[in-house]
């Protein structure tokens, strides 16, 4: 049995593939829509286990950014980043933690060169040569449509 309903953009698909008769109470659920209406799944209570919410979450896809900082000390690395926001407001900034550690990265590119090319600006900036730099693998937010 395949149950597939679509609302306000919406596509909510539970599949079931049951040999024989269905056993159990049915369950009814309310489904909200982004926009508006609510929708009623009725489906056996066996298959309960089985549907789960789908979580919203920002596409992202393997690329590229500049790391500009690697530090255990939280201060530090909120000033560049500070810096790097007030200066280079077009330049996407990252502040990770990965324990121990505070990286800052730059940039969403999606191949090495593309990363690469940021270096004569990099080695311009004073602040930021001092420190080093470098190019690492990582997930980058979609780039806007053109």
């Amino acid at each position: 049995m395949i149950w597939q309903i679509m609302q306000a953009g919406s596509l909510i698909i539970g599949t079931a593939w049951l040999m024989g008769a269905l056993w159990g109470q049915s369950l009814e659920k309310p489904c909200r829509g982004e926009q508006q209406g609510t929708v009623w799944l009725k489906y056996p209570a066996t298959l309960e286990r089985y549907i789960h919410p789908i979580p919203r979450s920002k596409p992202n896809l393997p690329g590229y950014r500049v790391q500009l900082l690697a530090t255990t000390r939280r201060s530090e690395a909120m000033d560049l980043r500070h810096y790097l926001l007030e200066h280079y407001p077009e330049w996407p900034v990252y502040l990770i933690y990965q324990q121990p550690y505070f990286k800052i990265r730059v940039g969403d590119f999606r191949s090495r060169m593309e990363a690469i090319s940021l270096w004569p600006q990099l080695k311009a900036d004073t602040l930021i040569a001092r420190n080093g730099f470098f190019v690492v693998p990582d997930r980058i937010e979609w780039p806007p449509l053109p």
